[in-house]
């Protein structure tokens, strides 16, 4: 075991489980700090997510050793446990990597991965990381990965962001197979905007049921490049229901946000002329289409927990927008769970609202999650306010005055009712929509404005 590893021991007579230890503070200046704009709205409240997840599902080790002693027995498992090769006359062996994973798994309670940090020039800084969540211990450390793909005999240097963000499907993809290896998975890449592509792929698998979730969703970002906003999740979104609704797809379920309830910015602009294209196709179409809305997702695509640990191990400042600025937050389990009750309610047309509890305070959790690593916040770490970024609220909200409200047979899913509009004027919209972005109008703001009365984007 090299000096990047230490060794966790698990009980039972489990043999002990290697898991990295800490590298991160060496590779803290290759990060690009602009994710700290990017992501601070979300820091602290996974971290509280995870231990209240290990608080209600605490580790059973009679179950963790019989569940290590069933995936011995696989025959894909048994091969990949252990390596043998000579060396000085003897052979020498041991436990592999894929081993040790099976037994974090096993063991049960363990989030452990790899993650994307940040990109460019061509590579990708990641972590892998351990996280007991029982303890609370976790373990990282940081790896390059360069952007290239093997083209005949020789590697290719990858330019496009297109070509290079499948990381995320990757990892799913590999975390599937490693849990479910009878899983009879596709896993495809394509992008939302490329109707043939999508086309093609509903021509031939013929999907009863599409979630809808592609979208580009960090705020700042999309008020710098509104353009691409329009295009990638109105015209994506409207891309996947066209195509699910001359395929015989029989319920479309948008992922829509609490961003789109009287928008401030471009980003819940966008989302809300999504919802409003899903439910003109709900009435155009045999196909079910409905929209879900909620707040952040812990551990989602985005999250700021790694961002402000990595803060945290650098000494600080832990940057938060606004002293009082609120978000609500779900869990990953929780979001998935009704997400899926939603569209198994769903009838057509309606916008289903999920209760997110109370708003959270983002400056108490940072002071939180600062107090769990064992420091006292504005002393020993130092909380900065970095301002309110473009586009962004105070406050979120879930359901718009004229929507209403009603409930579900479950009393977390209500439902909003479809607010009237002319579907062919606002055909006629999206046309004048799809010229304005696709020439990278200047106008854009105006003419999303035009559509959505309740956008009021903030001026500077």
């Amino acid at each position: 075991m090299d000096n990047n590893e230490m060794t966790v021991q698990n009980g039972q007579g489990l043999p002990n489980v290697p898991v990295m230890s800490n590298g991160v503070a060496a590779q803290l200046d290759k990060i690009n700090q602009g994710t700290v704009a990017i992501e601070a709205s979300r820091a602290i409240a996974e971290a509280q997510g995870k231990l209240v997840i290990a608080k209600r599902f605490p580790r059973d080790e009679v179950t963790a050793y019989a569940k290590a002693m069933e995936a011995c027995q696989r025959p894909k498992m048994a091969e990949k446990a252990f390596y043998a090769f000579p060396r000085g006359g003897q052979t020498v062996e041991g436990a592999t990597i894929r081993f040790a994973e099976e037994l974090a798994r096993c063991w049960g309670n363990i989030d452990y991965g790899i993650k994307e940090l940040s990109q460019g020039d061509g590579k990708s800084e990641m972590q892998a990381y351990a996280w007991d969540l029982e303890t609370n211990a976790q373990s990282v450390q940081n790896f390059t990965n360069p952007h290239q793909r093997e083209q005949g005999k020789k590697m290719v240097t990858l330019t496009s962001q297109r070509d290079i963000y499948e990381n995320n499907a990757y990892e799913i993809q590999q975390e599937l197979k490693r849990n479910y290896p009878e899983l009879d998975l596709v896993v495809l890449i394509a992008s939302v905007r490329n109707e043939h592509r999508i086309n093609s792929i509903f021509e031939k698998y013929r999907p009863d049921i599409v979630y809808h979730a592609a979208a580009h969703k960090h705020v700042p970002l999309m008020e710098d490049s509104p353009n691409e906003a329009i295009k990638n999740n109105v015209f994506g979104t409207y891309n996947m229901a066209q195509s699910a609704a001359a395929h015989g797809v029989k319920r479309f379920v948008l992922i829509s946000t609490d961003k789109a309830v009287n928008p401030t910015n471009i980003m819940g602009a966008s989302k809300r002329l999504c919802e409003m294209v899903v439910q003109m196709m709900d009435r155009r179409s045999d196909t079910e289409f409905v929209a879900v809305r909620f707040g952040n997702v812990l551990g989602s695509n985005g999250s700021v927990v790694p961002l402000f640990e990595r803060q945290i191990a650098c000494g600080g400042p832990v940057t938060v927008t606004h002293p009082e600025i609120t978000r609500f937050f779900m869990t990953i389990p929780e979001a998935v769970s009704l997400v899926l009750q939603a569209g198994y309610y769903a009838k057509g047309g309606e916008i289903f609202v999920l209760d997110m509890g109370q708003p959270v305070k983002i400056d108490d959790m940072a002071r939180q999650l600062i107090r769990l690593s064992g420091f006292e916040p504005d002393v020993d770490i130092p909380i900065i306010y970095t301002g309110l970024r473009p586009g962004e609220k105070l406050y979120e909200e879930l359901l718009m005055d004229e929507e209403g409200l009603q409930d579900t047979a479950n009393r977390l899913i209500h439902v909003g009712r479809p607010i009237d509009m002319d579907d062919e004027a606002f055909c006629r919209q999206l046309e004048a929509l799809e010229r304005a972005c696709r020439h990278n109008s200047p106008d854009i703001r105006r003419c999303v404005a035009d559509m959505v009365p309740t956008y009021h984007p903030k001026k500077d």
